[in-house]
């Protein structure tokens, strides 16, 4: 069967691929890409997602524009941004722009800054990253809160390059209000109480073996196909913007003729297309290094779109993924979905399942 189920603790794609801090510091994708440092060893021929994972992961990468981008954040949202061909050197002449939005306020944090330094006078005027008015440059990690809007832009000069800057910026969450009564000397009244929402990952009840899900309900729902047609062979998950978690099973056979295929994202009924559904073509595929197909030991693969998802005018999310320290797996319930067959030898289904 066709599983799209992640029990990675993966969050993005991270430029070393250490699952120890992926979910900490997320990272972009990098052209030296390996999966040699996944543990894990697969006895399966699947890739699982936890049953108590939702698609609240909304983290997506803006990318670099001449003209500014406005993105606006929803409460409790963060998105990622930075400099032109981050972790490699950016290039002379770069501008980018960028516009975050919200009705809570933002703020602008940098885990990765290497910009040239100030001029001897200690000032931001050859390369700098520019958060409303204030100016950053060099080496200092920059840290900036404003109001419910900031503008980001970012300028080189044609002189010398470095690795540029990888930054976040995050909407405050809004606080939730509850009220609740309380003892008072007249015996009635109430009190007002605020307090920050949580973010809990309930398991719904396993559903019976092999039903049909509701249209969207796994947002990050992907499939493989062949170029121009809606056969599937493999499933997978959208974890970013441009990356598909799957099997290395599933890629090993065409990472030479990667334009044959295709990857299906927003689908449910395989027989008419929805307006959700959406076809990438495959730029790469990045098969795990210590793969061995005859034990299917390390099946994971990462497939690497040749476009971007568009999160936010489509019905497509990524998969909300369990933070790095959750690494134990152990006996823990799955619910897994696909367009697979759901026993030996059985027929494929024309609509999504879940098992």
């Amino acid at each position: 069967m066709f599983i799209s189920l992640i029990i990675l603790p993966l969050c993005c794609l991270s430029t070393t691929v250490s699952f120890e801090d992926l979910c900490q510091n997320c990272e972009p994708y990098e052209s030296d890409f390996s999966l040699a440092s996944l543990s894990y060893k697969f006895a399966i021929s699947v890739v699982l997602l936890l049953f108590f994972l939702k698609p609240c992961c909304f983290r997506n990468i803006i990318a670099c524009s001449r003209r500014m981008v406005t993105y606006n954040l929803i409460p409790g949202e963060s998105v990622f941004f930075n400099s032109p061909n981050y972790p490699s050197d950016y290039d002379s002449r770069s501008r980018c722009a960028w516009k975050f939005q919200s009705t809570t306020d933002i703020t602008i944090n940098c885990s990765n800054f290497h910009l040239q330094l100030p001029s001897k006078w200690g000032k931001c005027y050859l390369d700098v990253l520019k958060l409303d008015s204030s100016r950053f440059c060099g080496t200092s990690l920059p840290s900036y809160s404003g109001s419910t809007s900031i503008r980001a832009v970012f300028r080189s000069n044609w002189r010398l390059n470095y690795s540029g800057f990888w930054c976040s910026a995050t909407a405050e969450s809004e606080p939730t209000t509850s009220t609740e009564p309380t003892a008072s000397t007249n015996g009635t009244g109430g009190s007002t109480t605020t307090s920050e929402p949580d973010c809990i990952n309930v398991a719904p009840t396993p559903p019976p073996r092999g039903v049909e899900t509701q249209v969207n309900e796994y947002p990050w729902q992907a499939g493989m196909v062949l170029f121009r047609a809606t056969s599937l062979f493999c499933g997978g998950s959208v974890i970013s913007s441009k990356h598909i978690i799957t099997a290395a099973h599933c890629t090993e056979a065409v990472t030479t003729n990667r334009w044959d295929y295709q990857v299906l994202v927003g689908a449910h009924d395989l027989t008419s297309a929805a307006a959700s559904q959406l076809i990438f073509n495959a730029d790469r595929f990045i098969q795990h290094s210590d793969y061995d197909n005859a034990k299917l030991d390390n099946d994971i693969s990462i497939i690497v779109l040749s476009d971007s998802i568009d999160f936010t005018n489509s019905k497509v999310r990524p998969v909300c993924l369990p933070d790095s320290n959750d690494n134990a797996y152990d006996s823990v319930t799955a619910t897994v979905s696909g367009w697979g067959a759901l026993e030996s030898g059985g027929s494929f289904p024309d609509v999504l399942m879940e098992v």
